[in-house]
């Protein structure tokens, strides 16, 4: 049975600041299961850039990428 994936808004607070991420879950519980698990071993694994259409070609994909490594 394939179960549903849904956007979950969620909260925190930083620095005195009030911050938003979304969770993809599949209920109100997975997303707190979730939040709960980055807390143990959650990372950071880099800026978000850009979303690439699926039926971008690879080769221009890669362009883009050195592009904005190169601007860097």
């Amino acid at each position: 049975m394939s179960e549903e994936f849904k956007d979950y808004v969620c909260h925190y607070r930083h620095d005195g600041f009030e911050w938003g991420i979304t969770v993809r879950a599949t209920s109100e519980a997975d997303a707190m299961a979730r939040l709960r698990a980055m807390s143990f071993s959650g990372r950071v694994d880099g800026e978000f850039v850009a979303a690439i259409p699926a039926y971008m070609p690879l080769f221009l994909m890669s362009l883009i990428v050195r592009i904005r490594n190169w601007i860097k």
